[in-house]
């Protein structure tokens, strides 16, 4: 009879187990022993004995068996999870600042935006990229999404470094990773109108035999519309020659030789508020010229008769 009872039971179980493959559940119950601890706990249940008891106890243990086992299987998951995350990639995010020129003119109308690309070089990002700014002019902002650019209304001439930190997200191979630039705002004003042109200057020898000669800017060059203050350096030319860095005015030193002397002046106006900085390099002819020699006096013809 008990034997008849148990084929049913052990039947039946095997039944129920295959639907539970059927759905997908065998790898636990086969992983936390299973088939073992349903035989013992229905062998246990068709017999009287006092027997039975110690069956029961090894149903327990074998239930201890099984949360182990579940223990171990989600352990070897979560470092199969560590390792996957381990092999991905070094993202090979590249970035660099460039300089970016807005207009004083069209900022004294309203807000100029920059194109990210105008702004910025960005390459090999792998991931969705976003924009931070991190350090600048207040009216100086950046688009999260888009890394445009904006240079609010009313910002003066003038050069803007701008720190910004881009961050690329990463993706199923490759680990994120943000990289920080400088772009450098530029606000510029119109060009600048200045014109210089050099002159030819003669000098006579006899005036440098004992002094200087001064030779005014206004003699030397022609200047016209510069906008700003405007200053002068020599470039090249006989050290015996200077040039003033304020005036213009050219000295020529005292005993210089006869001949022809080249000086290559800069002439530099300044700027403003509306107009951007210029310089213009001309040149200034010397020219050091021989003392006149007067005409020997001719003697009076002679009287006639003496």
């Amino acid at each position: 009879m008990k034997s008849g009872i148990k084929k049913i039971l052990l039947s039946t179980l095997a039944l129920v187990l295959t639907v539970m493959l059927i759905a997908g559940l065998a790898e636990v119950v086969v992983m936390s022993g299973g088939p073992t601890v349903a035989a013992s706990v229905l062998a246990s249940a068709g017999d009287p004995e006092p027997s039975g008891g110690d069956g029961g106890g090894g149903s327990s243990s074998s239930g201890g068996s099984s949360i182990s086992g579940g223990g171990s299987s989600s352990s070897q998951t979560s470092s199969g999870t560590k390792k996957a995350s381990a092999k991905k990639k070094a993202n090979p995010i590249t970035v660099k600042g460039k300089i970016a020129s807005v207009s004083v003119d069209k900022l004294a109308k309203g807000s100029v935006t920059v194109a990210r690309k105008k702004a910025m070089s960005l390459s090999k990002a792998k991931g969705k990229v976003t924009y931070k700014k991190l350090k600048g002019n207040k009216k100086i902002t950046i688009n999260k999404t888009s890394g445009k650019i904006k240079v609010k209304r009313g910002l003066k001439k003038g050069v803007y470094p701008v720190r910004i930190k881009v961050r690329a997200a990463g993706t199923s191979k490759y680990k994120p990773r943000s990289r920080t630039t400088t772009v450098t705002v530029r606000v510029v004003g119109k060009a600048n109108t200045l014109t210089a042109a050099g002159k030819t200057v003669e000098i006579s020898k006899e005036n440098l035999d004992g002094a200087n000669v001064i030779i005014k800017n206004a003699q030397a060059m022609t200047i016209a519309n510069p906008q700003g203050t405007v200053s002068y350096r020599k470039v090249s030319g006989n050290n015996a020659i200077s040039v003033n860095g304020a005036t213009g005015d050219i000295t020529v030193g005292k005993g210089l030789a006869e001949g022809t002397y080249k000086v290559q002046v800069s002439v530099t106006a300044a700027g403003n508020s509306k107009y951007e900085s210029k310089t213009v390099v001309t040149t200034v002819t010397v020219v050091v010229k021989a003392a006149e020699t007067p005409d020997p006096e001719t003697p009076d013809p002679e009287t006639p008769g003496n």
